[in-house]
């Protein structure tokens, strides 16, 4: 049995997620309990899955099942011509609300907490109570992209813009034991074969270098650090959500290194 309690942070970094699954099928296949999730981002959807189902292979099953015209679906949303996004979010909340209906955070098998920033305020705000749709969605509502999330007079959006890998949401739920799950220790160095960057490609990676700086800032405070490495690794957002599913394997290679370490500290 384990001595201490152990708390999982889940980073954002879009389809990069996927490898979050992988973590939690490695975590699963050791025996090792989780007894805290923290999510940021997509860290947040696909924490917020596992919280509710409590088992990886559920999450899996999701998001293997999903289509390219599927991913349109969800995100071609009714366009806002004036305001805070180009997407509502109306047809994501519906996607993830036939999955597991009006759940509560509360409710869930796993206590969680859901990251987002306060776009006015310019501070970070933990979602631990409340309808789990719309927490996923606020902690992952990418600024222009997608509508902020209202709640009790904030204006929540992405939570990786504050905190990429919520350590220290994790810790003070009550975790002894922290393991950061980061997806940007893949970025850099950029491998680019002698070719020069386009300037379309000098776009794409330098929106990483902050985000790279914050999630390197939250893993001093994790005491176990999974960093996996993607092969093929691309910059877009979405798109690799149904073309490069194989990354789950990715994060649970990456989680298998650390069991031992990991063990050790959970006593």
């Amino acid at each position: 049995m384990q001595k201490k309690k152990l708390g999982l942070a889940l980073g954002s970094g879009a389809w990069r997620g996927l490898v979050h699954i992988g973590v939690l099928k490695s975590l699963e296949e050791n025996k090792i309990k989780i007894d805290y999730i923290a999510g940021s981002s997509v860290g947040a959807i696909i924490g917020g899955l596992y919280s509710y189902f409590g088992k990886a292979n559920e999450v899996e099953k999701i998001v293997k099942s999903l289509k390219f015209s599927d991913m349109i679906k969800v995100l071609w949303d009714k366009p806002l011509h004036r305001g805070e996004g180009v997407i509502s979010g109306e047809k994501y909340d519906s996607f993830f609300r036939n999955i597991v209906g009006d759940v509560r955070i509360e409710e869930l098998k796993i206590p969680f907490v859901a990251v987002c920033a306060d776009l006015k305020k310019g501070e970070l705000v933990r979602l631990r109570r409340g309808d789990l749709v719309k927490a996923m969605r606020a902690s992952s509502a990418i600024p222009v992209v997608f509508k902020p999330v209202k709640r009790a007079g904030r204006t929540l959006v992405d939570g990786g813009a504050i905190t990429p890998v919520p350590v220290e949401p994790c810790r003070q739920m009550g975790a002894e034991i922290v393991a950061g799950v980061s997806l940007y220790g893949g970025v850099f160095p950029v491998q680019r074969d002698k070719k020069p960057m386009t300037r379309f490609e000098m776009a794409k990676v330098s929106r990483f270098l902050p985000l790279k700086t914050l999630a390197d800032h939250d893993l001093e405070k994790a005491d176990v650090v999974v960093e996996p490495k993607i092969e093929g690794e691309d910059y877009g957002l979405f798109a690799n959500f149904v073309k490069n599913k194989q990354v789950i394997d990715s994060g649970k290679m990456a989680m298998d290194e650390k069991i031992s370490e990991l063990k050790q500290l959970l006593g």
